[in-house]
């Protein structure tokens, strides 16, 4: 069987023109299924998950040809090798993932029958009333709303290896896909909506909202002699084609942000708002601008030397390209209803930096690229890395570099030298505020979400051992797991203080073998807790002393607890003289967490090393408490009892080690009599902090 491999710089920006993400397998961590695609030859090939909706659906592609497509900055003649997926029910993924490939088509009022494959003839497709034969296709999809409607795009080559590009869209059960057509002057078909001038044009669709506001991409050449390019965006509803696919002038709009010769909208949300990124090429040029439009209207806006485009200037255009200090992509987000008005900007790229380190004749692209917004308004993004070594801008890659790759067909995909992306959140309206995006694939090089549902599942790519394969995450409910030989315990989810913040305990449970030097990491989620320290001697009496408590040279601890990156906590230690001893068991240490939210949450112990590398771990649930402080199954005074005794701080309660017993039921960070008094009340069937036990709960709950 072929796996297909790639160079670990390459999949840190598998997301940077569009597309995102994919899914279909077995389930191989706690919240994690990967879902590798496997081709009609049993071979596996890279795959992504770029949406998923609220009703269970998920799309992606897969492919050879998508590597080289994401590579190559969106060489149109790769998307023909890619292939189109759709995942039924992300919640039974390994059956219900199949290929998008529907056998019938309907343009401009016709249906096509494709099931001839390679020889289709389609009537009058495109080509200003040439009947077009088909050498290949494939149906891309790339966004899907919640009443199960999907856009994307119908990328097709003919007998002539010219390619073509249309946007699509395609009702449940998706089987009769319609091509967004546009026509001419002439009446002549076109693969994009009508424009009054331009020629070779391309559109696909990238973004479907609930109403049915789509938005996509149009490309073409229309400038003088063909050589000007412009990628912009387009709306429309897709009431306007429901009776023959065709976009008249009026019933769509063209926009661009801030007159930008290349705007790509990559999603649309529910409340309006459309992100995406541009290049505008308007950065410091040795020698000014080349680009027109139609009309002769300079398309940048340096004012030094104006060299028109046309196929007399083609060398000086090539000559010009290379002159920019460096190339920046940035994001933005606008509203549908006030479009090249209301642009906000997704930056996270720091231009001053990036001007004081240009390398001489090396044209960089450094770049933020948000290809989604959720409905909550937060944006999904990858964004040029800061290189820790050296506290600067890890460039994309160059323009060099790319220009070679696309002027040359036979050449291979663009190698960036030291590029590395970072996948990340905003939170609204700080489109430019990064948090982490969620936990990482475990084990992965790269990975990121691609779309996240409003019920937390969301669906993504990883990079690992070389390999690009799906996943889709789903949160569930938080499990604890006690099983590691070093364990982090769980504790109640709550709000904390400045005076009073969260401590989590970390154990060693029947220690495999001594240990004199450890190493291991956290990763918890930003948007909940904020690392405080990792300390042995809490503030709290009930909290007992730890292993670590001792190891020290001189006065000075030999442990330490470091914030490695957003979510993540790297620990490390090491003695000459007071080991942790073969099955020895206590406290390690605690993490000091601050809390915005109670609610539930979980922490995720990786990367053991030196003395404790082949130990097993496990990690920890923030969750609410329950009241059960004796985990019997029922709330009883009994339980109450222990809360009291915690609360006097009576180290060893009825129910067991205090610290181990989790009595804050109000999820205020203080076991007190609060807490007491609603655990008691509850039993009584009261209301309470925990609500209102029924008869029939308790019943239950006895009965278990």
């Amino acid at each position: 069987m072929k796996t297909t491999k790639f160079n670990s710089k390459l999949g840190k920006i598998f997301t940077i023109v569009t597309l995102c993400m994919f899914v279909a397998a077995t389930a191989a961590f706690a919240d994690y299924i990967n879902v590798p695609y496997t081709n009609s030859n049993g071979e596996t090939e890279p795959a992504i998950l770029t949406r998923c909706n609220n009703s269970g659906h998920a799309i992606g592609i897969a492919g050879d040809g998508m590597i080289e497509f994401l590579m190559n900055f969106g060489v149109l003649d790769k998307m023909v090798d890619m292939t189109g997926l759709v995942c039924t029910d992300i919640n039974t993924p390994t059956v219900s993932t199949t290929v998008y490939n529907p056998t019938q088509l309907k343009a401009h009022g016709k249906t096509f029958d494709l099931s001839g494959g390679e020889g289709t003839e389609l009537d009058s497709l495109f080509y200003r009333g040439i009947v077009v034969t088909l050498k290949s296709y494939t149906f891309l999809p790339l966004d899907i709303n919640d009443n199960d409607t999907m856009v994307g795009a119908f990328v097709y080559k003919d007998i002539y290896d010219d390619i073509g590009v249309a946007a699509f869209i395609a009702d449940y059960p998706w089987t009769l896909p319609m091509l967004v057509c546009g026509t001419d002057d002439n009446g002549d078909f076109m693969p994009a909506p009508y424009v009054q001038y331009g020629s070779d044009l391309a559109a696909f669709a990238t973004g479907i909202d609930n109403s049915g506001d789509i938005v996509g991409v149009m490309a073409g050449f229309f400038g003088a002699s063909g050589y000007a390019s412009l990628t912009q965006g387009y709306i429309f509803n897709r009431r306007a084609i429901d009776s023959d696919g065709l976009l008249a002038p009026d019933e769509f709009s063209v926009f661009n942000c801030s007159g930008s010769v290349m705007t790509f909208p990559l999603s649309i949300n529910n409340s309006g708002n459309i992100t995406g990124y541009t290049v505008s090429l308007k950065y410091p040029l040795e020698e000014g601008s080349y680009m027109l439009d139609i009309d002769g209207n300079y398309l940048l806006s340096d004012d030094d030397v104006r060299i028109p485009a046309g196929r007399d200037n083609i060398s000086d255009l090539a000559t010009n390209l290379l002159k920019p200090k460096y190339l920046e992509i940035k994001g933005f987000v606008m509203n549908k209803n006030s479009l090249d008005t209301d642009i906000r900007t997704v930056d996270l790229v720091n231009s001053q930096a990036v001007e004081a380190e240009q390398v001489p004749g090396v044209v960089e692209i450094y770049g933020t690229i948000p290809y989604t917004i959720l409905d909550s308004d937060r944006v999904l993004f990858a964004y040029t890395n800061v290189n820790a070594d050296n506290d600067t801008n890890d460039a994309l890659l160059t323009l060099n570099d790319l220009l070679a790759s696309l002027l040359d067909p036979d050449s291979p995909p663009v190698q960036p030298s030291t590029a590395s992306l970072v996948f990340g959140q905003s939170s609204p309206p700080n489109y430019d505020l990064a948090l982490a995006q969620g936990y990482s694939f475990p084990g992965s090089t790269a990975s990121g979400f691609g779309d996240i549902n409003t019920s937390g599942v969301a669906v993504g790519g990883y990079a690992k051992d070389g390999v690009l394969e799906a996943y889709i995450y789903t949160p569930g409910v938080c499990v604890e797991d006690n099983s590691g030989s070093i364990d982090i315990m769980g504790a109640p989810a709550c709000i904390t203080t400045d005076d009073a913040p969260l401590y989590v305990p970390i154990r060693v449970q029947a220690a495999p073998n001594d240990v004199h030097a450890l190493g291991f990491e956290v990763v918890y989620d930003p948007n909940i807790l904020g690392y405080v320290d990792f300390v042995t001697d809490p503030a709290d009496n009930n909290m007992p002393s730890t292993l670590l408590s001792g190891w020290q040279v001189s006065g000075n601890e030999t442990w330490s607890g470091t914030q490695a990156g957003v979510g993540l906590i790297r620990i490390g230690a090491f003695t000459n003289d007071s080991p942790i001893r073969a099955g020895q068991e206590g406290i390690l240490g605690y993490l000091v967490f601050h809390s915005v939210s109670a609610e539930e949450t979980h922490l995720d112990i990786q990367a053991l090393t030196d003395d404790i590398a082949d130990w097993t771990a496990s990690g920890a649930c923030l969750a609410k408490a329950t009241g059960d402080c004796n985990d019997d199954g029922v709330v009883t005074p009994a339980d109450a009892l222990c809360a009291f005794e915690k609360a006097l701080g009576v180290y060893d309660t009825d129910c067991g080690d205090a610290v181990e017993i989790q009595t804050d039921v109000d999820a205020d960070n203080d076991t007190d009599m609060y807490d007491v008094l609603c655990i008691f009340k509850y039993y009584l069937g009261l209301p309470s902090c925990l609500g209102t036990q029924t008869d029939t709960e308790a019943t239950e709950s006895v009965a278990f």
